[in-house]
């Protein structure tokens, strides 16, 4: 089954490609590779060798606008093959990562071994590093995996004070009107009740009284329970 998206078309595989690929394509739960619409006409589906799958920059970066996370693609000697918009920039600013010498390197010296040693994690294992913010606040996040064809697929995603996650469509989950699902997602996201009112232009004792029917809605009866219940709806 095809998903059409401009030039770019997502398949779900279920064929020869191997645990290692499907790792390294894994995305959403189900193994899903970039094809462009010459690869769909000329490879027949459910039949696509990892040889077969072009990676673009223009891939990589649909994928980064589903999630947020920039991603890239590199060789076995830690070349460049592809990225998205996102990854380029964090490139080209050295917020990271960084290219020196023709090769993708920790843009901090002290965590250069500690990225090189990802490609090493083993075929199919999805590794991960954290490198501190050059500006101490938070961490970037970098996990990668090998495909079968030993390419290294990374993601690197910030996570900060100024990161703010986003969670899927609450009021078709769990029942909630616009208004509450406003309030639960303040809740998420580190709000207080009073600032919830404030944002909201509304009485704190409106915000209570949302809080209460949106616990019945969602079987919770407390703050705790509500961020463990939502962290699968983070999109």
């Amino acid at each position: 089954m095809f998903d059409v998206e401009g030039d770019i078309e997502m398949v779900t595989i279920n064929s020869r490609i191997d645990r290692a690929d499907l790792a390294a394509y894994e995305f959403g739960g189900t193994a899903a590779l970039p094809l462009t619409r010459r690869d769909r006409e000329s490879t027949p589906a459910f039949d696509v060798a990892l040889s077969d799958v072009a990676v673009s920059d223009e891939a990589l970066t649909c994928w980064s606008q589903i999630d947020g996370k920039a991603r890239m693609v590199l060789d076995r000697n830690s070349q460049l093959v592809a990225c998205s918009a996102s990854a380029r920039q964090i490139i080209d600013n050295c917020e990271c990562v960084r290219i020196e010498r023709g090769v993708v390197v920790a843009a901090q010296e002290r965590f250069r071994k500690s990225f090189d040693d990802l490609r090493t994690a083993g075929k199919g294992r999805v590794a991960s590093l954290l490198i501190p913010c050059s500006d101490g606040d938070g961490h970037w996040i970098v996990r990668a995996v090998e495909s079968g064809d030993g390419s290294i697929f990374v993601t690197l995603q910030c996570a900060n004070g100024r990161y703010s996650a986003q969670l899927a469509d609450l009021e078709a989950a769990f029942g909630l009107t616009p208004c509450e699902a406003r309030v639960v997602e303040g809740l998420y996201h580190g709000r207080s009740p009073q600032e919830i009112a404030d944002e909201q232009e509304i009485s704190i004792h409106t915000v209570r009284a949302h809080i209460r029917r949106c616990y019945d809605k969602m079987h919770i009866s407390c703050r705790e329970q509500l961020w463990h219940r939502l962290g699968a709806y983070q999109i």
